[in-house]
């Protein structure tokens, strides 16, 4: 069932993955069937470390829509739902 209204996701997790990949796919596996702001995963992606920000983090998103992943995210614009879920 399609949600009738969106649902943000108030996490403030610090994810502590070793890679930007890791850090985002982690973001969206906490927070399935929610919906995550631009601002929560630019903090994701960024280093634990050096608390630098990827300049590629956008990259690492398109990737955890890639099959081998299997995560389907759906964009604001796409009606289909939001947030992301684990493709079974």
């Amino acid at each position: 069932m399609i949600p009738t209204e969106k649902i943000y996701s108030s996490d403030n997790t610090a994810y502590d993955q070793k890679s930007a990949s890791a850090r985002l796919e982690a973001l969206f596996l906490n927070n399935v069937g929610l919906v995550v702001t631009r601002e929560q995963i630019i903090a994701a992606a960024r280093n634990p470390v050096t608390g630098r920000e990827p300049e590629n983090w956008h990259q690492r998103l398109s990737e955890l829509r890639t099959v081998p992943k299997g995560l389907i995210c759906s964009a604001p614009h796409i009606p289909l739902g939001t947030g992301c879920q684990k493709k079974m």
